[in-house]
């Protein structure tokens, strides 16, 4: 099975600049975006972790007080 790699960048491009756009973002992802400070990126927003209560071994949430 052989996929085209270019529908397979769009694709993925597309996904990550919706997830990168999004308000709240789950606290299990949290290190996807990092907060570089790029000289490009002066219109970046605060960015909403929500907690998602799926953590392993009763681990604790960094993000629970923020909820």
């Amino acid at each position: 099975m052989h996929m085209d790699a270019n529908i397979i960048l769009k694709k993925a491009r597309g996904l990550f600049y919706e997830f990168y756009r999004l308000e709240r973002i789950p606290c299990t992802l949290a290190g996807i975006c990092g907060d570089d400070a790029d000289p490009w990126d002066s219109h970046t927003q605060h960015r909403i972790y929500e907690c998602t209560k799926v953590h392993s071994d009763d681990e604790p949430c960094p993000f629970a007080s923020n909820t």
